[in-house]
């Protein structure tokens, strides 16, 4: 494999938080559900009640994601287990070690480490315009298990 899996630190998980909290923000202010004034309010909020003693919290891993020859890091994996299920918060292989594969040996590395503590599969959700991690996902052998749909609403004018 290309990859190894290295336990986050606490330094590097807070240093995660620092991008992490105001992307979530973002995210839910672009999509109407939260309003400007309290978005990173809320998503602090959220982070906490996923990860309630950071890298330490329980049901969850936090790794690092290294390269094998040089041991960098390339990116990082948010796993919480809930029964014999995982789910993947987040994955990220950072922009300048994209496309060279390191995303698909994370993946195995996560699957042989969940697999080793007895856990049957995994779940993530990915957005319906991210196709690149669609094709990544469908080639690892995920399937999809349900759609998540919005209809947005006009302002009513008064």
């Amino acid at each position: 494999m290309k990859t190894f899996l290295a336990d986050m630190s606490e330094a590097a998980f807070k240093q995660y938080l620092e991008s992490a909290i105001p992307f979530f923000a973002e995210l839910h202010i672009k999509s109407g559900q939260w309003q400007e004034a309290d978005a990173t309010k809320r998503a602090e909020e959220a982070y906490k009640r996923m990860f309630p003693d950071g890298v330490n919290s329980e049901n969850c891993h936090c790794f690092e994601i290294k390269e094998n020859t040089s041991e960098n890091t390339i990116g990082f994996i948010l796993i919480q287990v809930h029964g014999n299920y995982a789910f993947i918060h987040e994955i990220e292989i950072y922009e300048a070690h994209r496309r060279k594969g390191y995303a698909k040996s994370a993946l195995c590395n996560v699957e042989e480490f969940l697999t080793g503590k007895g856990i049957i599969g995994i779940e993530l959700e990915v957005g319906s315009q991210n196709n690149a991690a669609h094709a990544l996902y469908d080639e690892m052998g995920f399937s999809p298990v349900s759609t998540y749909m919005r209809k947005r609403f006009k302002p009513v004018s008064e």
